[in-house]
């Protein structure tokens, strides 16, 4: 078995995490989703990545650096 010293988890967002609408502002992170990236930044070791089409200032305003 190999040991890895970190973990990458890799999400898309429009369509897997969020909804597809018809209005893409409409398409933000609900709050459950919210709730599990604060679980997922505590978690030690893991570095999560979102995939995502949009501008990286909506990404940030969403969910932080």
């Amino acid at each position: 078995m190999i040991e890895a010293s970190s973990i990458a988890l890799f999400l898309d967002y429009d369509g897997t995490l969020a909804e597809i609408r018809k209005n893409p502002a409409d398409a933000y992170p609900s709050q459950e989703i919210r709730e599990l990236f604060s679980i997922l930044a505590d978690t030690p070791r893991l570095d999560v990545c979102i995939i995502s089409g949009r501008k990286r200032a909506d990404m940030l305003d969403w969910f932080g650096a």
